[in-house]
C-alpha cells in the first residue's frame, strides 16, 4: 500500500526540516498540493495512444481505476478529463 500525502508531509517536517507538523501545516500543504496536483494533472497531454487504448478495451473487458488519490480530486480529473465513460468504477483513497 502506498503512503498518505499527509504521512509524506509529517515526515518531511519533522525529520527533515525539524520543525512541527501543526494541523495548521497540514491543513495548508494539504490544499496548495491538492490545487497543483489538480492543475497540472487536468493540463497536460495524454500518454500517446491511452485514449485510443481505452477506446478498443472498452466494448472487451470491464475497467476499473485503483489510485492512491483522494477519491474527491480523483472524481474531479476523470470527470474533467472526460474519462468516466470508460471505466465501471473509479476508487480513490479516504482521507
Amino acid at each position: 500500500l502506498g503512503v498518505s500525502r499527509y504521512d509524506k508531509f509529517a515526515w518531511i517536517y519533522n525529520e527533515l526540516l525539524g520543525r512541527p507538523f501543526t494541523a495548521d501545516v497540514r491543513e495548508q500543504l494539504g490544499r496548495d498540493f491538492s490545487a497543483l496536483v489538480l492543475e497540472k494533472v487536468l493540463s497536460c497531454p495524454f500518454v500517446p495512444g491511452a485514449e485510443a487504448t481505452l477506446q478498443a478495451l472498452l466494448p472487451r473487458v470491464l475497467l476499473f481505476v485503483a489510485s492512491g488519490t483522494p477519491q474527491d480530486e480523483l472524481d474531479v480529473i476523470v470527470e474533467r478529463r472526460g474519462l468516466r465513460c470508460y471505466f465501471k468504477e473509479v476508487w480513490g483513497s479516504p482521507y
